[in-house]
């Protein structure tokens, strides 16, 4: 898997269920970007697969409804497939979630921050922010100009602090 890094395009594989079970790899109850998580962990556990060089499967992509559940999920499994990046050093599969954040889901994470859940988004995207950190100098640009990307300002930062500070002092009263 190290050196494919790919994420999308489960369906193209048979799986074997006792790899999968044996690893505790199943599909994250997101609504949203469930299929990246799954697949990224099933194929580097695996000791082998084959890709086959051709189109297997079609199918119609339908205008998805977003709603803030949704955009929770999708950042949610874009947490998960960066982290998972991360920890095992697959630096083109973490660019590769950063690009598919700005340039495939740009408009769906921004409707999410001009929302009554954007202090929950906005902490998303500083998780992220710090996923990205690790990559090498040429995503630097976009790592730093990350915030800015999204038009998050200190303000919005100042905000999530002080939210995060109450929920904690009502956390320790009880």
């Amino acid at each position: 898997y190290r050196e494919y890094q790919f994420d999308y395009g489960y369906y193209r594989f048979l799986y074997n269920a006792n790899m999968l079970k044996k690893n505790s790899i199943f599909f994250p109850s997101y609504q949203r970007y469930q299929d990246p998580p799954f697949f990224v962990r099933a194929l580097s556990h695996a000791q082998r697969f084959f890709v086959l060089p051709i189109t297997v499967y079609i199918f119609r992509k339908h205008p998805v409804e977003w709603n803030l559940k949704k955009i929770d999920s999708l950042l949610l499994g874009i947490i998960d497939v960066a982290r998972f990046a991360s920890e095992k050093k697959l630096m083109r599969l973490l660019k590769r979630q950063m690009i598919r954040l700005i340039v495939e889901y740009k408009p769906e994470v921004m409707k999410g921050l001009y929302s009554d859940s954007r202090l929950r988004i906005l902490s998303h995207l500083l998780t992220l922010q710090n996923l990205f950190a690790a990559l090498e100098s040429d995503y630097s640009f976009f790592c730093k100009k990350f915030l800015r990307i999204f038009k998050i300002t200190h303000f919005d930062l100042f905000a999530l602090t002080m939210q995060c500070i109450k929920e904690e002092k009502k956390r320790l009263s009880y």
